[in-house]
């Protein structure tokens, strides 16, 4: 009777002992599925700041460019005193264009003129 009970007794130890190896292994596997986890969030928080960080450097240069839009615009420099002429709705970019007689519109920042040519002065 001995012999049976010692042998219950060692097959109960054995069990005992493959559960808690299989605990143990479950408890591992957990750990490691924990630290990857950890390691995916820290990874996405960087991606996150760098993508921000990305986001803030585009409104930057956007604004950057939107002001050089804005300083080269036609009518900030009609505010500073220049002003356009058209010959039949096209901008004169040259005396060559104007003859006598002709009727042009200038444009200044705060209205049009209508001009009829009564001369031509080139090369001044």
């Amino acid at each position: 009777m001995l012999q049976v009970k010692d042998a219950l007794n060692l097959l109960i130890t054995e069990k005992m002992q493959l559960l808690n190896d299989g605990v143990y292994l479950i408890k591992e596997k957990i750990q490691n599925v924990e630290n990857i986890q950890k390691e995916l969030l820290q990874r996405f928080d960087t991606q996150s700041k760098i993508v921000l960080q990305n986001i803030e450097n585009l409104k930057k240069d956007l604004k950057n460019k939107l002001t050089q839009i804005n300083i080269q615009s036609p009518y900030n420099i009609l505010e500073r005193g220049y002003s356009i002429t058209y010959k039949r709705g096209t901008i004169v970019k040259d005396i060559s264009e104007v003859e006598i007689g002709d009727t042009i519109n200038t444009v200044f920042s705060k209205g049009v003129t209508e001009s009829k040519v009564s001369s031509v002065k080139q090369n001044i």
